[in-house]
């Protein structure tokens, strides 16, 4: 069994964003390769298999005390967002099971999927607007820890605005969206209109799946 926790960033437009593969663990024993499969924009793990959360859907979602109450609507506007998938599956793809939940303030590998809004961030750093780091074992994740950039150092100004004509500063329904795509498996992409585009640039709203990403996430959680 291999277990694995991985970082996906969403940078600003001046800075380039990426995927680390952090650390790996390998247990002991034998097992036979599984065949490797098409990417479909999801990470793969060292067999060439889709990452995701498989069958285990809802994937339940905790959001930390840390986040202001006035980033709850935004956040529930994104999940709407996978409401076609949901359709098609027949039940929900997110879950919040609690707000203002009172825990440890640095995300880790805990069992619990939580959304964190930061104001310590690397100082190497300071143009990464989010981060969601993912945890798996095989092919299956089994949590995904979401962290906002809200750092004095990031001089990104949220935009809250339920309208989202606001010019200025980062939708964050767009931010949310996009690292609700890494939660459940997929990697950026450059692909026009892609909600998992590497950047986002300042009074850009991008926050409604392209009919390319549901297809990619059909790909893997409804096949056929």
């Amino acid at each position: 069994m291999n277990l694995f926790f991985l970082n996906l960033t969403w940078s600003a437009r001046w800075s380039l964003g990426g995927l680390i593969l952090l650390s790996s663990l390998f247990a002991m024993g034998c097992q036979r390769p599984l065949a490797p499969e098409k990417s479909c924009q999801f990470y793969q793990n060292p067999d060439g298999q889709r990452v995701s959360w498989k069958k285990n859907l809802p994937v339940k979602l905790y959001v930390h005390s840390s986040v202001p109450t006035e980033a709850y609507q935004p956040l529930r506007e994104a999940i709407d967002q996978y409401k076609e998938l949901e359709k098609e599956l027949g039940k929900p793809v997110f879950q919040i099971v609690g707000y203002g939940v009172d825990a440890p303030p640095t995300p880790s590998r805990d069992g619990n999927s939580m959304i964190y809004w930061l104001s310590d961030w690397e100082a190497d750093r300071p143009s990464e607007q989010g981060r969601t780091t993912v945890y798996w074992s095989g092919n299956s994740i089994y949590e995904a820890d979401m962290r906002i950039n809200a750092s004095p150092m990031s001089a990104f100004e949220f935009n809250f605005a339920s309208d989202h004509n606001s010019p200025n500063g980062t939708d964050l329904r767009s931010l949310f969206v996009h690292e609700l795509g890494h939660v459940l498996g997929l990697e950026h992409t450059d692909a026009p209109g892609s909600v998992m585009n590497t950047h986002l640039q300042e009074g850009t709203i991008r926050a409604t799946l392209s009919a390319e990403d549901l297809n990619d996430l059909r790909c893997e959680y409804t096949p056929g």
